[in-house]
């Protein structure tokens, strides 16, 4: 009887349960994907009401600003815990 097997298997098994586990969130992809300290663009629809859900949590030290940037756009960045940059921005209207 070979016992050897067993933990290597169990060991896979859960490193491949902990993978797949961090695919829910975004942070640990990136941070995985690209390394600590990358930055990610994100077309995102809803900015304003975004923006204001995050500054009413009255995070210590993270409350990002609305920035209307050169290629006509509303931007917000934020910092997430692995210092990777989340760069959200929504496309104004041109007229």
């Amino acid at each position: 009887m070979n016992l050897s097997i067993a933990p290597i298997k169990s060991a896979g098994a859960g490193l491949l349960a902990a993978i797949s586990a961090s695919f829910c969130c975004i942070t640990p992809v990136l941070s995985f994907i690209a390394g600590a300290g990358s930055k990610a663009f994100i077309e995102f629809d809803h900015l304003k009401e975004y923006h204001k859900q995050l500054i009413n949590k009255k995070y210590k030290f993270n409350a990002p600003s609305l920035e209307k940037v050169p290629w006509n756009a509303l931007c917000m960045e934020v910092i997430d815990p692995f210092e990777n940059r989340l760069l959200f921005s929504k496309a104004l209207e041109l007229w």
